[in-house]
This record gives C-alpha cells, structure tokens and sequence, in this order.
C-alpha cells in the first residue's frame, strides 16, 4: 500500500500515533477489560450471554460500541463513577441500566422501519450492558454469595430488591490521565480520595499490605466484606491477574474473576429477557417485527 505524505496525511498520522500511545497509556480504569480490542472482555461476555438469541454480528456491534464508549477516556461518560458501579453508588448504576434500556425500548419503536433506530437503540442498550457488567467487578457481591454459602444468581435490581447492607463497590481516584490510582500507591490514593470524602474509612496500609501476603480464601472475604470503603486496586475482579480476581475458590479450579464473569454472563441474558418484555408491553402486535428487526441489525 502506498503511503502519500501530504502535510494533512503527516498530521493525521500523528494524531493515529497519539491516539494509540494514549490508549496504551491509560490504564483499564473499569472493570472487565475494553482495550486492547484483541482481549475485550466484555465484548466476549455480552457475546456469551446473548448467544441463546442469535444475534447477528451486526447486531451484536452495535450493542459493543455502546459498550465501548463507556471505557473512552476522552469522553465524560468515563468519569461518571454510575457508569462503572464505582465509589459506591449502586442506585444510581441500577438508575442508569434503568434509564438506558429505557431509551433503548423508545428507540426501538421505529427499529422495524428505521435502521438508524435500530442501531441507536443497541448502541443504547450496549451502554446499559457495560455497567450491568461492572457492578461484578467493582462490587464484594461475588464475596458476600460466598460467605452466605447462597447460589451464583444475578442481583436482584428491581424496585423491590434491596441491596444487602454489606454489598459495596471500590472507589477509583481519578484527577487525570496521569492522576488517579494505578500511578498511585495504595496509600497516596486514600490520602487523595479522604481528602475528598473525609466522612469515609479505607483500609490502613499495613491491612493492605498483609492483604496482598495472603491468597487464602477467607482471607480474600473478609477483606471485602468488612466495614469500610475499598479501593478498585483492593476488590475489581476484571481478570484473573488482579489482587481478589486471581483468588482461587477451589471449586473447578475457578477463582473469583471467573465467578465475576459468569455472573454479568448470567445478568447479560437477563437484561436482554427484560429489554424484550418491555417491547412486548410497550408495541404489543408490533413487538415481534421490532425484535426481529433488532435481532438482525444492519
């Protein structure tokens, strides 16, 4: 392929070049991974979870970008802590799974006959789904289904469910690009995130240090479940290289990163079940033409 190095192909090359290096340099602030494009995670979970409904891999890329666009850090929506189930706001995250389904239905009234429609009520949908997501990683829910010995089964976000008291999500410190937690020590990071929320208690340093001694189980529980607030170094579960992720339960060789993953699987099914129904309710005779027009998006 030839390459013509005209002044605006030189620019547009460097901007190519800064994009990339920013995207390298900015760590996966959320919870399963978006970048690199090759290891995207909720990609792969959104895939799982929606296989039962045979979505097209139109379809299917719509929803992604929707996903995606959570995760750019040059957009805001990567600094609303809502949008990835962080600093312990869990209503609010339920709020805007709730809110964003719901623009996905009304969108969807025209998917029939408006492709343009059709694609914005994805991409809608797929933002809902990158927070439903998170909420696994970011929150000690895994830890506390294990501590009450209770089945692997997706929160309960209706208006009825109530949040048991001990389920909370990290707090991430966010400044910059080049301030906020994983160019931080653990300690410098509750400095900076007390001083923004002094009412709050984190875990000393000598806690987290003796933390990160440990893989034990009970260990990894208790750490998670005990008063106070937690760090997103401390609880995300976005791999099975991270400090609770890599914890084994000794069940199948699982650890809790798997346990994370199949739960936003589990969940995945779920809010596409839920967004469904609400179409049936809302259109009523037209409901099968508008899911089928979603199913197969182009």
């Amino acid at each position: 392929m030839t390459i013509y190095c005209s002044k605006f192909s030189r620019q547009a090359l460097a901007f190519s070049l800064f994009i990339s290096i920013a995207f390298a340099s900015v760590p996966a602030a959320s919870a399963f991974m978006t970048f690199p494009a090759n290891n995207n995670i909720h990609r792969a979970i959104l895939e799982e979870g929606l296989k039962p409904f045979k979505l097209s891999k139109a379809s299917l890329g719509f929803m992604a970008k929707g996903m995606d666009s959570q995760d750019n850090p040059f957009s805001n929506k990567w600094k609303i802590a809502e949008h990835h189930a962080c600093d312990n706001k869990i209503k609010g995250a339920f709020r805007y799974i709730d809110e964003q389904t719901a623009k996905a239905v009304e969108l969807a009234g025209s998917a029939d006959k408006d492709s343009d429609a059709c694609r914005q009520s994805l991409y809608a949908l797929g933002e809902a789904m990158h927070t439903v997501h998170d909420f696994y990683s970011h929150a000690n829910y895994v830890e506390w289904l294990l501590s009450q010995n209770k089945g692997l089964e997706p929160i309960d976000r209706s208006a009825d469910g109530q949040i048991p008291e001990p389920i909370r999500t990290c707090f991430y410190f966010y400044e910059s690009s080049l301030k906020q937690e994983p160019f931080l020590s653990h300690k410098e990071n509750v400095r900076r995130l007390q001083a923004l929320h002094p009412e709050l208690t984190f875990r000393s340093e000598a806690e987290y240090v003796a933390r990160k001694q440990s893989e034990d189980l009970q260990s990894a529980l208790d750490y998670a479940l005990k008063s106070g607030q937690l760090l997103h170094m401390e609880l995300n579960k976005d791999s099975s290289k991270q400090l609770e992720g890599q914890v084994m339960i000794g069940r199948e060789g699982k650890n809790l990163f798997d346990l994370a993953r199949e739960l936003a699987v589990q969940d995945t099914t779920k809010q596409w079940n839920t967004f469904e129904q609400l179409i049936r309710a809302k259109y009523g005779d037209r409901a099968s033409a508008i899911i089928a027009a979603l199913e197969n998006a182009s």
